[in-house]
Parts: C-alpha cells; structure tokens; sequence
C-alpha cells in the first residue's frame, strides 16, 4: 500500500509538471505565507481528545469556538457575528420519533384498509416543528420528484392535497454536481409542498429491508428564536409528514396500477416522467419529540479593497464541530 500511494503521488508530481502550471506573483506570494507547522497546530488542538469530538451544546464545543474567536482576533479578522461580535447565537432541535406512536395505512375507493408495518414497509421522518404530525390523501406517484426546466415529474398531475411517492436519485445526464443537487431530499421535499402537496413517501429502491424493530430515529436541525421556522438539509417541516419506505412497499403500490414497475424505472432513468394517480390513499401520523439547545456559530470579516467589489461577500465555511 505505501509502495502504491508513493507511485501515486509521484505520478500525481510529475503529471502536475508537465502541465507548466503558471502561478501569478500575487498568488505565490499569498501561498508563501502558507505556514504548515501553524495548520498542524491548529488541526492538533481542535482534534483532540479534550474537546470530547466538539459536539454542539457541550464544553468541548464551545472550547473549540473560543480558539476560534481567539485565533481571528490574532489575526486580525473583524467580527462578523452577533451585536458587533465573532459569534452567532443560533437553537439546534434534537427531533426523536415516538415509534410507539406512529401508524399508517392503505385504503382504497372501497373502503378496504391494509395497515401497513412500521419499519417493515414505513419509518416516519421526525418532524422539525411539530409534535404530533398526521395526514390523509391520495397517494401519487411523482418519479424522481423533480421539476426544473425541460424535465417534469409533476407534468399531468394534480398533486393538491395529496401525498407524493418519489424516489430517490435523479435521471440519467446530468453533470454529477448537478444531480447531486437534485437529488437532495430538501429539494424534493420542498417541491412537493409548493405544489400543494400534505405530504412525501420517500422511496429508496436500493435500501435494504427491515431495519432494527425499534430504531432511533433522529434528527438535527437549525430554528428560528421564535421555533416556527427550520434550516436543514432534509425536512424543514413545511409538510405535514414525511415517511421514507423501501422497494417492497413501492411493489406494493404498484399491484393492479396498469403500469411495469421496471418500465417505469427505465423510462424515469431516461428522463421520461412516468407519473400517475395511485388507486389507493394514505392515512399516516406519529408523534416527535423535541430537544433545543443553543450554540454558536463563529463569523469573522475581512473587508476587500476594491472600492466597488468590498461592497460584495465571498462566504468561506467550514464544519467546526464533529471531527
């Protein structure tokens, strides 16, 4: 293995070489200042065990922030944050479901009733703002979810009121980073409620079956100091509910459809939406429990020189937590 990764770099140098890269004075200049030995340190200090791995809200964390402020202010950074200072006060929300509490079942135009099983063929999302999370309606099958120019999922249907099944992934394509971006269930969530959806299925084809009977389910989100609004990447809560199921559900759903389910998958792959109204609805609820704490984050400025461009930012981020 050393062997190998020796070759590597130095085929990495050589093929680097050959490009002639050309470096501008200023940019040499800048990468001059570059003092490994100061990264090291820093890297030394915020890894180590006495921070306890900086999980927000514990002692080890705000050591962390405390560095931090203290390092910008040796460098000369400006504060950035909060009330002329380097650090912004911000609430994190623990969201935990009560597995105990949650339910879900089919019913079709009939009245028949198919209760479904949790972890088997459902687990509920945890809901960011709400404790006690419930919907009905029609369910409607939506693809990958998707709506963005030149490719609809929501084309021909009415989704109002209802609850969307998608899956997860996007069509065949698109550049990578694109479809990493489409691809996030943030994106597919919110589509879903603009187009006046009450909730999301969200289906993951390639995941395993059952799961642990009775599974942590959690998450983590950023809110609001009047807790009405959440920042997350996932689920912000704008849905009344989010469930996420597995490939034997979707078959499920599929049964005496009128459509292939391994058809579909093709024509979705290809960028041809292959949505429909499912002769079935969903009656779902669970219960969430919430756990706040603050924590900070740490800004600093550095203003520009341009007299036109200083008026404009360039934001700069990194995780100063879990490392």
């Amino acid at each position: 293995m050393k062997k190998f990764i020796l070759l590597a770099c130095v085929f990495a140098f050589l093929q680097s070489a050959a490009q002639q890269v050309t470096v501008s004075k200023n940019i040499r200049a800048a990468m001059d200042r570059v003092d490994t030995n100061t990264i090291r340190s820093h890297i030394a200090y915020l890894a180590d065990d006495k921070l306890k791995g900086r999980l927000p809200g514990t002692e080890g964390y705000q050591a962390a922030v405390d560095y931090v402020v203290d390092q910008f202010k040796k460098m000369g950074v400006q504060p950035g944050g909060d009330a002329g200072g380097f650090t912004q006060k911000l609430v994190l929300r623990k969201s935990t479901v009560n597995n105990s509490s949650a339910f879900a079942c089919l019913k079709d135009k009939d009245g028949n009733i198919d209760s479904l099983i949790f972890t088997r063929d459902f687990v509920p999302f945890p809901h960011p703002l709400k404790t006690s999370a419930e919907a009905e309606g029609q369910l409607v099958f939506a693809g990958y979810g998707l709506e963005i120019p030149g490719y609809s999922d929501y084309a021909g249907i009415d989704v109002k009121g209802k609850i969307v099944v998608v899956i997860t992934g996007a069509p065949q394509g698109f550049p990578s980073t694109i479809t990493a971006h489409l691809g996030n269930q943030g994106n597919k969530y919110n589509t879903a409620f603009a187009k006046g959806a009450v909730g999301v299925i969200m289906v993951n084809v390639n995941a395993p079956g059952r799961i642990s009977p009775n599974p942590v389910v959690q998450n983590n989100v950023a809110i609001n100091p009047d807790k009405t609004v959440a920042y997350t990447w996932a689920f912000s809560g704008t849905l009344s509910i989010v469930l996420t199921a597995t490939r034997p559900f979707l078959n499920r759903l599929f049964i005496n459809s009128g459509k292939n389910l391994t058809q579909v998958f093709t024509d979705l792959r290809n960028k041809k939406p292959s949505s429909f109204y499912c002769n079935v609805s969903l009656h779902a609820g669970y219960k969430t429990t919430h756990s706040d704490f603050e924590s900070y984050n740490v800004a600093g400025l550095i203003p520009g020189t341009d007299k036109v461009l200083k008026n404009e930012y360039v934001v700069h981020s990194a995780h100063l937590d879990h490392v």
